[in-house]
C-alpha cells in the first residue's frame, strides 16, 4: 500500500485506515520512504501482474486509488502483454503518466503516480471552457 499519513485531522486515524486494509489483505506495506523499494516493487507489479483487461487496485496515494491494467495486444503473430498505472480520480476519471507505463528505473518509478497527479490542474484549465 502507498499511502501518506500527515495529512487529515488525525494521524492515528489514517494509521489505523492503512492498517485495516492491510489486514483485510487490500494492501501490502511498503518501506514508503525508500523510493528506491518502492520502485522495485512498482517494477514486480508491472512484470507479474496479470489483470486480463480489468482495472485492479494496488494501493492509495493522498486519497486516490492507484490501479494497474494488463492490456494484450498482437504483434507479428505473438501476444504482447503489459501492464499500465493509473490514478483514480473523480467521477471515474483515470490519469496516467508515460501513457501509464512504469519506469525501469525504481527512483523514477516511484514517482509515476505524482508524475500524474501533476497533470490534473492542466487538465481541469484545458477543458474548463467545454463545462463552464
Amino acid at each position: 500500500m502507498i499511502a501518506k499519513t500527515n495529512t487529515g485531522n488525525s494521524l492515528y486515524g489514517a494509521l489505523a485506515y492503512n492498517q485495516e486494509k492491510v489486514d483485510e489483505g487490500m494492501g501490502k506495506i511498503l518501506v514508503g520512504n525508500n523510493l528506491k523499494e518502492v520502485g522495485i516493487r512498482l517494477n514486480e507489479i508491472s512484470a507479474k501482474t496479470r489483470t486480463h483487461g480489468a482495472h485492479e487496485p494496488i494501493g492509495t496515494l493522498y486519497g486516490f486509488t492507484l490501479l494497474v491494467k494488463t492490456e494484450t495486444t498482437l504483434k507479428e503473430g505473438f501476444d504482447m502483454v503489459q501492464n499500465r498505472f493509473f490514478v483514480k480520480g473523480e467521477g471515474e476519471i483515470l490519469y496516467n503518466y508515460n501513457n501509464g507505463l512504469m519506469a525501469a528505473d525504481p527512483k523514477v518509478a516511484a514517482q509515476n503516480f505524482i508524475h500524474a497527479l501533476d497533470s490534473m490542474p492542466r487538465l481541469l484549465e484545458k477543458y474548463k471552457p467545454e463545462y463552464a
